[in-house]
């Protein structure tokens, strides 16, 4: 399934984008068939309109970057030009919430 979705995307003129829907109009619900139609038809929809998730996200990714950096349990790869991608990994089962271990201790 994800080869094809990378050729489909790959071939298409423009660049594929989800469908999105505007939080006020989700919160006044307006937005029902064009939420029923993005997951019938993708099987996912982005939101947008949240306030301050732009500032958010970046701190998030400030602070994601700085915890990868410095954990031993991340993992790394090296690329030719340079590149160094690290990468911290979470699980979880159901809904039960926990830390990420990301420090020596098991």
């Amino acid at each position: 399934l994800l080869g094809s979705v990378a050729i489909a995307c790959a071939s298409a003129a423009e660049p594929w984008a989800p469908p999105t829907v505007d939080l006020a109009d989700l919160a006044a619900g307006r937005a029902r068939e064009g939420v029923e139609r993005a997951l019938t038809s993708e099987g996912l929809l982005q939101v947008v309109g949240l306030p301050g998730f732009g500032k958010l996200r970046s701190e998030a990714l400030r602070a994601a970057h700085g915890c990868a950096t410095v954990s031993p349990r991340a993992a790394s790869h090296a690329f030719d030009d340079g590149t160094t991608r690290r990468s911290l990994a979470a699980a979880g089962s159901g809904r039960a919430l926990g830390a990420v271990a990301h420090d020596t201790s098991a």
